[in-house]
């Protein structure tokens, strides 16, 4: 069972829940939008227009893999260009719930069973869901299962549908920062826990870092496959954090199931190894 968090606990938790965010001046954002064109030829968009890339671990056996590519590298799904690392800063992060299919099925094409992106409802995508409500929000940051494949068992077994994290960030090797998507799961729900927790103990904005993306390899009895690894953090300049926010507060609103898209590849070794977790949602105690 989770641990009953101590007053001082939670004292220091309403604290950070209520922390202002520093003012910027974003008038100074976007440096490349300094002149009234930028609208120019797109009278029309709309954000169903827009798609943005998402980077993908590339595990051991992944079918896109190709010559010079080492597994534990990362796809841009988009361009299809493959790095072993990128510096980014993140925007937000969103938590969501997958089922996978068993592992003594013959399902092997990659895709849940069901998905959520916003812990609440299946996204759209998804034909048959196993219920039309996943958990019901309780209070601020606290949801309640519904769907039988989102709760603990009686004996304290983990629940079927696994957790997801999708991160908003921005890849920064080129001048202009490069939006994208990345969702994670598995074991490396851990590491995404402890960037987080440390972005939060520090009380910064979650742009307010900047760090490198990259994987380690682990192994266990399943076999080698790769998690998802944030290190060199590093505090953002005040220019490029008056930019990241004027990013964030455009973005903020942006529907996240857009990120995984229905013929997402998603490795064997990533389905095997779930992070189980415990039964409490978001505490910085627990990984």
């Amino acid at each position: 069972m989770a641990r009953k968090k101590t007053k001082k606990e939670t004292q220091e938790e309403t604290q950070e829940e209520t922390q202002t965010i520093e003012t910027v001046d974003v008038s100074i954002a976007q440096q490349n939008s300094t002149v009234d064109d930028a609208n120019d030829g797109f009278e029309d968009w709309d954000d169903d227009d827009l798609i943005l890339p998402r980077f993908q671990i590339l595990q051991g056996t992944s079918s896109k893999l190709k010559p010079g590519w080492a597994p534990g590298g990362l796809l841009d799904t988009l361009s299809e260009n493959y790095v072993q690392s990128a510096q980014c800063a993140f925007l937000l992060y969103r938590k969501g719930m997958v089922l996978w299919p068993s592992s003594d099925t013959d399902d092997r094409t990659g895709m849940p069973l069901c998905r959520s992106s916003n812990r609440i409802t299946p996204d759209p995508d998804i034909e048959n869901p196993v219920c039309q409500t996943c958990h019901k929000k309780v209070g601020p940051n606290k949801y309640m299962s519904v769907c039988p494949s989102s709760k603990w068992g009686s004996n304290n077994e983990p629940p079927e549908c696994k957790k997801t994290y999708t991160l908003l960030g921005l890849e920064l090797s080129n001048d202009i920062p490069y939006p994208f998507f990345v969702t994670l799961h598995g074991k490396s729900i851990k590491s995404v826990r402890r960037f987080l927790s440390y972005v939060r103990s520090i009380r910064s904005p979650l742009y307010g870092i900047k760090c490198e993306l990259s994987t380690t390899q682990e192994t266990n009895a399943r076999g080698t496959f790769y998690v998802v690894n944030f290190s060199s953090l590093t505090p953002t300049q005040p220019d490029e954090r008056a930019s990241f926010k004027a990013l964030y507060e455009q973005m903020k609103e942006l529907d996240l199931s857009r990120s995984i898209q229905r013929n997402d590849e998603i490795d064997e070794e990533q389905q095997s190894e779930q992070y189980v977790g415990d039964p409490t949602d978001f505490d910085p105690n627990t990984f």
